[in-house]
């Protein structure tokens, strides 16, 4: 029969590929877990008054997980007067108000009321 594989070389691929069997509980705890510990970081940004566009996507503000993605939705869908540059340099981190990122967040369904 075509199609068969046998369990040896299963786990040798799963091993050659970094992956692992796990029990649907443990995965769901693990994602519980993560989403717990975004939230913390979450709410202890949102203390700040500006946020820089790394902590954004570390925190999953936008529901994007990379600076370029934030970067793309602040140039986007913010006014000017709710982003700048710190400094004069090329490097200089763009601040994104706190509030802007407030507003986002809840379009984007990642903050509720």
């Amino acid at each position: 029969m075509e199609g068969l594989i046998k369990i040896p070389d299963l786990v040798d691929f799963l091993k050659s590929e970094g992956l692992v069997l796990v029990n649907r509980e443990e995965a769901e705890n693990l994602a519980i877990y993560q989403e717990s510990k975004k939230e913390g970081l979450r709410r202890k940004l949102l203390r700040k008054k500006t946020l820089r566009l790394s902590e954004i996507a570390e925190a999953g503000f936008f529901g994007v997980g990379t600076k370029k993605g934030v970067q793309h939705i602040v140039k986007n869908h913010l006014s000017e007067a709710e982003y700048f540059k710190s400094g004069s340099g090329v490097r200089a981190p763009i601040l994104v108000l706190t509030s802007a990122v407030v507003r986002i967040s809840k379009l984007k369904g990642v903050l509720h009321d």
